[in-house]
């Protein structure tokens, strides 16, 4: 998923907390791009949902959430500091993270495409979609995208949301000193969507479009974003955040578990609950020596959390590729070498598109 920075929480003599480096944050990314890997192979093998691994399209809503945290934690940081925020500086940040790494993966991707004799005519119009942050509703407007770019809608939804919410902090500056309203509005605005797609659900809808609907989703990302604001007040009682990062997680798993996608209690209140407990999560995370923090501070998911941008980019294909090249070896050897081919595609990723910007 898109790279968002992993921040520490610091007390200071003011009640406000900033944030600073916290490995562990990646280490929730990690777990969570592992879970969306399952549910697709698992897809591509059956044609369904299936076991254990049927609700891991709900691992997407934790990246949404972290994504909401970081990024407002990052412009009010910068507010805190500065007593503004540069809009047009943030915004540049943001596009310099995250369109490297795509523009690669198209380039690669098309040319693996036209090498295995596959049309190349909409190429150019999903890499378009993707570059313009626009992919997740050409589902709405009756266009679906190949089956192994399919994914690339929740980058979508990030992208626009970066810039919208981004610009929402920036205009609403002048009351970041006491955010009350603000939160207050964003809450209401969290019911207003749950409701919203509740709506549409019962309509009777194309489950594919409003699953990806930028209207319909952005629940998960403002309430990290709220998740921010009250980290940042330094009113929230850490005392029990490490427990209820552990409850979270293990209800999180059990709705992961038990949920079917094209229902009405997931597109109702299921991906606003399950974004609640991501942000007890990402609070617990934060807790210093927490047991979920240790958990999460494992270095296997903190690396995988770090190439989770570019590992989310590249697992479908090649999972698609993987299953059409070899179908005649078992599925779990199969997954196995996909796996690895998704990780070590990734890290070239990550080295070449990602990590020379880190720093700029």
């Amino acid at each position: 998923m898109p790279p968002t920075d992993s921040r520490r929480s610091d007390a200071s003599t003011s009640p406000r907390r900033t944030l600073g480096a916290v490995p562990a944050l990646d280490g929730v990314r990690g777990a969570a791009i592992l879970g969306v890997l399952a549910n697709h192979w698992v897809f591509i093998v059956s044609g369904r949902e299936l076991g254990p691994f049927k609700g891991g399209f709900l691992a997407v809503d934790l990246f949404l959430v972290l994504s909401g945290f970081l990024i407002t934690s990052t412009l009010l940081r910068e507010y805190d500091r500065t007593a503004t925020i540069e809009f047009a500086q943030f915004a540049k940040r943001r596009l310099r993270r995250l369109l490297p790494p795509m523009a690669l993966f198209f380039a690669v991707h098309a040319a693996v495409v036209a090498a295995i004799g596959d049309p190349l005519r909409n190429e150019l119009t999903q890499a378009v979609l993707a570059l313009t942050f626009t992919g997740n509703w050409q589902q709405t407007l009756g266009n679906r995208p190949p089956f192994d770019l399919v994914h690339l809608w929740s980058l979508a939804l990030e992208g626009q949301m970066y810039l919208i919410w981004g610009a929402a902090v920036f205009l609403l500056r002048r009351h970041l000193s006491d955010p009350r309203g603000v939160v207050a509005g964003v809450i209401a605005l969290v019911v207003a969507i749950a409701v919203w797609r509740s709506g549409w659900f019962v309509a009777d809808v194309d489950l594919d479009a409003l699953y990806v609907r930028t209207d319909t989703r952005a629940d998960s990302i403002l309430i990290g974003a709220i998740g921010a604001f009250v980290w940042r007040s330094g009113l929230m009682s850490t005392r029990w955040a490490g427990v209820g990062g552990v409850v979270a997680l293990l209800a999180s798993i059990v709705i992961w578990v038990t949920s079917v996608r094209d229902s009405l209690f997931t597109f109702s209140i299921g991906f606003t609950i399950v974004a609640l407990l991501g942000l007890i999560i990402v609070w617990g995370v934060l807790e210093p020596g927490s047991p979920i923090a240790t958990v999460m501070g494992a270095a296997p998911l903190r690396w995988t959390g770090k190439v989770s941008y570019s590992l989310y980019l590249w697992h479908l294909p090649i999972f698609v590729w993987s299953a059409r090249a070899l179908p005649d070896i078992s599925d779990l050897a199969r997954f196995a070498g996909a796996v690895v081919a998704s990780f070590l595609a990734a890290s070239l990723s990550y080295l070449l598109s990602e990590r020379p910007f880190l720093k700029r």
